[in-house]
């Protein structure tokens, strides 16, 4: 074989070892780039429980996982226009569900709030009155969703904000108290070992399922009407017109999650990442 022949052979392999790569299913996970400690870590660090959940759950049904870190408004312009497949854990709304299909994570999530020590308590909807809060832009509105937005509340936005800032916000007075899931909020203030801060733990006293937000214009979704939708019910995540149809990425992806879940992965992951730091606070009273 002439050395021409031999270089043209060469060439078309390498075209077809790039294409064959090409083909392979690319699940991208997107996440703003502020941490969200234990789940994961400030950008361009990805460890975390989330990341370990969904390289398992990726590996288990044979596709490979790219996280990638965008301020949260950008990563929800990705979601809607498909660059982006899925955001790892994603709260339900009647906005997020036009573009977004929600499924379970397999995870459990609540809500908790932090205040400065002046407010005694957060249970009903006057102990908000004339509070100031600090939300989030993107960020659910955790206020109506928890049952107290008939409340008069003063609310700052913030573009882009870990919890280590919301507790210093807080600390110099910008500020009277955050919402957010009880988890992460928790290990911040364990974190950062402040006593300025009061945590109120009765907020929401039911833990609910998670769920992940996969892009319903992604290349892998493939939606069908959901046979057990019930119109006269509102629209959650238990009860959405479509689903991901059988052997789809997506759908395989849910099953995964819901097997980690029942086979003790996902809780060797919690145990992991969870215990150590939030049991520093279950020997206080904040």
């Amino acid at each position: 074989m002439s050395l021409l022949n031999r270089f043209l052979v060469l060439i078309s392999m390498s075209f077809l070892v790039v294409d064959a790569t090409a083909s392979e299913p690319v699940l991208t996970m997107g996440y703003r780039t502020t941490e969200k400690q234990p789940f994961i870590a400030e950008a361009p660090d990805n460890r975390g429980l989330f990341e370990d959940m969904y390289l398992e759950a990726a590996r288990r049904i044979g596709v490979s996982l790219q996280i990638v870190r965008l301020p949260k408004v950008r990563v929800i312009k990705g979601l809607m226009d498909g660059s982006v497949d899925f955001y790892p854990q994603f709260t339900f709304s009647d906005n997020r569900q036009g573009y977004c299909q929600f499924v379970a994570n397999g995870l459990k999530v609540n809500y908790y709030a932090i205040s400065r020590p002046e407010v005694k308590r957060l249970e009903q909807v006057e102990d908000f009155d004339g509070l100031v809060l600090l939300h989030v832009l993107g960020n659910p509105d955790y206020l109506g969703m928890l049952g107290f937005g008939a409340a008069s509340v003063t609310r700052v936005d913030v573009a882009e904000m870990d919890l280590q800032k919301a507790i210093h916000m807080i600390e110099k007075g910008r500020a009277d108290a955050y919402l957010y899931e009880a988890e992460p909020l928790e290990y911040a203030l364990a974190q950062s070992g402040s006593t300025r801060l009061r945590l109120h733990r009765q907020l929401h006293k039911d833990e609910e399922w998670a769920s992940l937000g996969f892009s319903k214009k992604s290349r892998w979704a493939k939606l069908e009407p959901n046979p057990e939708y019930d119109p006269s019910r509102p629209i959650n995540v238990g009860n959405q017109p479509q689903r991901f149809e059988a052997g789809s990425v997506p759908a395989r992806l849910a099953l995964a999650l819901s097997e980690m879940r029942h086979d003790g992965t996902l809780d060797a992951f919690y145990q992991k990442y969870l215990n150590t730091a939030t049991d520093k606070l279950h020997t206080k009273d904040h």
